[in-house]
């Protein structure tokens, strides 16, 4: 059986057998002879390099570092017991999300 991944859900199936192939492989004496050495490959497909070019750019962004700044001062207050959180805040947000969650159904 063979399957083919065609798009980000669609897979095709074959049926038939399909013969497994063999790698081709080069001697080591004759690759020294030769001087040749052989290198792996990886392919990535579109959708991962977008993914990997969006990693970069936010890496250098100030919103990210901005982010990680918080995450680490909220840490610290939660580690130290000082940690206090606006439970009004907190409220005005769950319902907020509840709302708009009722809205997009």
């Amino acid at each position: 059986m063979k399957v083919t991944y065609i798009g980000k859900n669609d897979l095709k199936v074959s049926e038939k057998p399909v013969k497994p192939t063999k790698p081709t492989r080069q001697n080591p004496q004759e690759s020294a002879k030769t001087g040749e050495i052989r290198q792996d490959t990886i392919r990535l497909s579109k959708d991962v390099r977008q993914l990997l070019e969006i990693e970069k750019g936010l890496k250098g962004s100030e919103e990210v570092e901005a982010r990680v700044e918080l995450v680490e001062r909220l840490r610290r207050e939660i580690g130290e017991g000082v940690y206090s959180p606006d439970s009004r805040k907190v409220a005005d947000k769950m319902i907020a999300e509840a709302t708009k969650a009722l809205d997009e159904d």
